[in-house]
């Protein structure tokens, strides 16, 4: 992104909340940050407005460590509210993702919780940083999401084993519904037999992240003929890396039957040049 569209997301985050920082009288009942889990997880595509939520929520521990009750609140998905409340085929990619959404109900709690003063309910205690709807390890399994990228990095890696059976994220569930793509392909005795296997684990990942069925999916039209934006084709190059080891520049332009094979053609080169 380019420095004016890093600004549009960044300052109303830093220099807004910056400025009640500095405004604002200092012997208030409390102040609270609308923040984001993004900070957290680090959304692709949103290093701005990610890198904003960040500042909020180091700007709440300042607050706290100088005596003056503040409270970031990093929402997650709030079912019912703001654009995914709006935008169905959003709702729908964000779950897909691995996103777990709350009710408002439960965010309008977390809010009442967080306005209280701290010596109201001395069993209860509030951080200046409160994280939520960021799925656990059992979860992911559970719902088995397109991409939760963000449970393969280390900071994660404690979470993932809440609510997770003992073999975890790694689980022969996970294997079955079809994550060992690479091995498949390996298996294959032809090249169209390569691209097919590729086709339906393709079709099956693009399904799961729009909400649809693969059944929905015509190998002969371009994935653009189902709605594919900038951040599903992010998404879709990131994929087929990680679980094929091919690397496509783009899935643009072609239909999905070729897009399968060139992802075949290409994987099984990788593979040739280890050996």
């Amino acid at each position: 992104m380019n420095y004016e569209r890093w600004k549009r997301a960044f300052e109303p985050k830093v220099v807004g909340s910056n400025n009640l920082h500095k405004q604002l009288p200092p012997d208030m009942d409390f102040l609270i940050f609308l923040s984001s889990s993004s900070g957290v997880i680090g959304n692709r595509g949103q290093a701005n407005y990610s890198a904003g939520n960040c500042f909020q929520d180091a700007l709440a521990q300042h607050r706290t460590a100088m005596g003056m009750h503040s409270v970031s609140i990093d929402l997650g998905l709030v079912l019912g509210a703001g654009m995914v409340a709006e935008n169905e085929s959003l709702l729908d990619a964000m779950k897909a993702s691995g996103f777990i959404g709350i009710r408002i109900q439960d965010a309008l709690s977390i809010l009442d919780q967080a306005m209280a003063l701290p010596n109201v309910n001395p069993n209860m205690h509030i951080p200046a940083q409160i994280v939520a709807a960021v799925g656990t390890g059992g979860l992911a399994i559970q719902n088995q999401p397109s991409d939760p990228f963000w449970t393969r990095t280390a900071l994660f890696r404690y979470l993932n084993q809440i609510d997770a059976p003992p073999y975890g994220l790694n689980s022969e569930t996970r294997h079955v519904a079809g994550k060992d793509l690479r091995s498949a392909i390996r298996a294959s005795a032809t090249l169209e037999e390569a691209s097919q296997t590729v086709c339906s684990a393709l079709i099956a990942t693009v399904a799961r992240r729009k909400g649809m069925v693969p059944g929905d999916f015509d190998q002969h039209q371009s994935l653009g003929s189902y709605g594919i934006d900038s951040l599903d084709s992010m998404f879709l190059l990131g994929w087929i890396s990680r679980e094929t080891g091919a690397t496509a520049q783009t899935v643009e332009g072609v239909t999905i039957a070729e897009l399968s094979q060139d992802i075949a053609r290409r994987s099984l080169h990788a593979v040739e040049e280890r050996q």
